[in-house]
C-alpha cells in the first residue's frame, strides 16, 4: 500500500512540475512557429502523397541494429523519401558486416538490401573478394544473401577463383560461382584445378563440385589469366 501511494505521489509531482514549467516559462511566437514547422515536416514524411523529400549529408556513420549489428560509413549521403519509401545513396562506402569489411565507390541502402557499385572489395580474416557490383539482401538488418557481379576474384591462402558471378547463401553456407560463355569459372584449391561453367562450394559438407563441361586442368590461356590477375596479391 505504501509503495503504491509512493509511486502515485511521484507521478502527481512529476505532472505538476511539468505543468508549472509550461505555465511559468513564457512561450514566444517564434517557438510556436518552429513547433508548427516541425509538425508539418513530420506529417509530410508520413504522408503517402507527399512530394519526394531529399536530404544531403557529409561524413555519414550509421550503427544499424537488428538481429545483428553492422556499421556503415560514407563520405557523403543523399537520402530520398518518396511515397513513404526511403532510399539512401552513399558515396565512398565502408561497412562492417559481421566478420566482413566492405568498401566500394558507391552504394544504395534501404531496409531490404545494400547495393554496392564500383571497386567492390570484401575483406575477411580468411581472404579477399573483388567485384564490380555487390547486392546484400537483408532480413531484420541481417545479411541473408550476397551476390557479386562482374569480374569476380576470390582468393585466400589456399584457394583462388575467377568468375562472372558469385552467390553466397548465408544460411546454407553455399557458394555458387558461374560464368557466361565463352568465359569459365577457374577454381584452384590445394592441387585441385577446376575449370567449368558453374562451381558449387558447400562449406557445411566441405565439398567442391563442378557442373557442366568440367575440366580438371587449366589450359595455357587459363593459367596465364590466373597468373596475371593474382600475381599482385601474392
Amino acid at each position: 500500500m505504501f509503495r503504491r501511494t509512493f509511486f502515485f505521489s511521484c507521478a502527481i509531482i512529476g505532472v505538476a512540475m511539468a505543468a508549472a514549467y509550461f505555465y511559468l516559462v513564457p512561450i514566444r511566437p517564434q517557438d510556436l512557429m518552429s513547433y508548427q514547422r516541425l509538425q508539418e515536416e513530420s506529417d509530410a514524411i508520413r504522408s503517402p502523397t507527399t512530394a519526394p523529400i531529399e536530404q544531403r549529408r557529409g561524413k555519414v556513420q550509421k550503427e544499424i541494429w537488428g538481429e545483428s549489428h553492422f556499421t556503415l560509413q560514407a563520405e557523403r549521403s543523399e537520402l530520398q523519401i518518396d511515397q513513404g519509401e526511403m532510399q539512401e545513396r552513399l558515396h565512398w562506402v565502408q561497412a562492417d558486416l559481421q566478420e566482413y569489411h566492405v568498401s566500394a565507390s558507391e552504394g544504395y541502402l534501404n531496409k531490404e538490401r545494400l547495393v554496392l557499385e564500383g571497386n567492390v572489395e570484401i575483406d575477411h580474416p580468411t581472404g579477399k573478394l573483388f567485384a564490380d557490383r555487390a547486392i546484400c539482401t537483408l532480413q531484420r538488418h541481417r545479411p541473408q544473401r550476397y551476390q557479386f557481379l562482374g569480374n569476380v576474384r576470390l582468393f585466400s591462402k589456399d584457394r583462388f577463383a575467377l568468375a562472372d558471378e558469385l552467390i553466397y547463401e548465408t544460411e546454407e553456407e553455399m557458394f555458387t560461382l558461374q560464368s557466361e560463355i565463352p568465359n569459365r569459372v577457374l577454381y584452384c584449391q590445394e592441387g585441385l584445378d577446376l575449370s567449368a561453367p558453374l562451381v558449387k562450394i558447400d562449406r557445411k559438407e566441405g565439398t567442391v563440385r563442378g557442373l557442366g563441361d568440367v575440366h580438371f586442368s587449366f589450359s595455357l590461356e587459363e593459367k596465364n589469366r590466373l597468373d596475371e590477375v593474382f600475381k599482385k596479391y601474392l
